[in-house]
């Protein structure tokens, strides 16, 4: 569904409902406890309930002035205002109120979905908004200050909050994950995984090393590359992966990881898998400059705010563009200093 579609079909079932405890004039304003009145009032509860999720983050991350008409955009898509109760009532909720903990453990994977389809199409509908007045430069800040979404929906459903990430940033999802497989990379060099797939004496070189190898050609796109120098050989290829959840088990690979990998598989050559996997989400300003490395530094100073996992040939299979894991690997708490 559109951005328009959902927020015709929410005004419409309140249009259908008079009695909500819903102030209409100006900026449309309902209290907490009023909120959940509306969602129980809905044909379509979790879609309304992340319209008003959203719609609170959106009016949160327009809170201050800004340089282009924001409260036309306000007014046009009704986003309504929810206000505390009690002495403090003139003030707003605060973030997150409409998906609380106690709330949001009830939810299924397939509740996660709708909410994230519903964030997907109402943040879109915003950065085309900033987008039409020329301040595509505003959206990284817009994008750090709805980052709390993705954090807290993380908390119940990873692929869920994965989604959120992708729509909170665009096109610049792909550096930012780009940089957060390189981080992942990073700390499985340290690890004593690295030095099993590196036998004593043989040379490394990342993914798109400006050589050419004897055994296998175009070799572009990977992670790390294990050679003999003397006969320029490869003699095992390694793709990392890194993801803030537990339990994910297929990964997605790039077209020439994918091709290479396969070449690499029909010729005899040692392929594997490493998956590091963070107990919270890399945030977002990992892509500023300097701030990789010195979040990276942070991970490594803590080692209990990830694992490692080290799956060989036989244990992952390639299915397209996605790595597969079919077999447990081996995993490591933590890494070397």
């Amino acid at each position: 569904m559109t951005a328009d579609e959902i927020l015709a079909g929410f005004w419409e079932e309140v249009r259908q409902n008079p009695d909500l405890p819903l102030q209409h004039e100006g900026m449309p304003e309902a209290c907490q406890c009023g909120t959940e009145e509306i969602i129980r009032a809905s044909q379509y509860p979790l879609r309304t309930r992340a319209v008003l999720l959203i719609g609170c983050a959106i009016r949160d991350a327009l809170r201050h002035d800004q340089p282009f008409p924001a409260d036309d955009f306000l007014r046009e898509r009704r986003y309504i205002q929810i206000l505390n109760h009690g002495p403090d009532a003139s003030y707003e909720a605060p973030q997150g109120w409409v998906i609380d903990e106690r709330y949001a453990q009830s939810l299924s994977r397939e509740d996660w979905d709708v909410i994230a389809d519903v964030a997907r199409a109402l943040i879109a509908d915003f950065k085309g908004w900033v987008a039409e007045f020329g301040q595509d430069a505003l959206w990284p800040e817009f994008a750090r200050k709805l980052e709390w979404i993705s954090e807290r929906v993380h908390k119940y459903d990873a692929a869920a909050a994965e989604q959120l990430r992708r729509a909170c940033l665009g096109h610049g999802y792909f550096r930012y994950a780009h940089m957060v497989d390189r981080l992942g990379a990073g700390l499985f060099r340290r690890s004593e995984f690295f030095k099993q797939l590196v036998p004593e004496g043989r040379s490394v070189a990342n993914g798109n090393p400006l050589v050419t190898f004897a055994n296998l050609a175009d070799v572009r796109g990977v992670d790390i590359v294990v050679f003999d120098r003397p006969s320029m050989t490869v003699e095992a290829i390694c793709q990392v992966k890194t993801v803030a959840d537990s339990s994910k088990q297929m990964f997605e690979m790039g077209e020439r990881c994918a091709d290479v990998m396969r070449r690499a598989r029909a010729s005899g050559i040692r392929t594997a898998l490493g998956v590091v996997r963070l107990n919270e989400p890399v945030p977002f300003r990992i892509t500023e400059p300097g701030n990789a490395t010195m979040y990276r530094n942070d991970l490594v100073g803590r080692p209990a705010s990830y694992t490692i996992e080290y799956h060989p040939d036989g244990a992952f299979s390639l299915e397209g563009r996605r790595f597969l894991i079919t077999l447990p690997g081996t995993q490591l708490a933590l890494t070397l200093t």
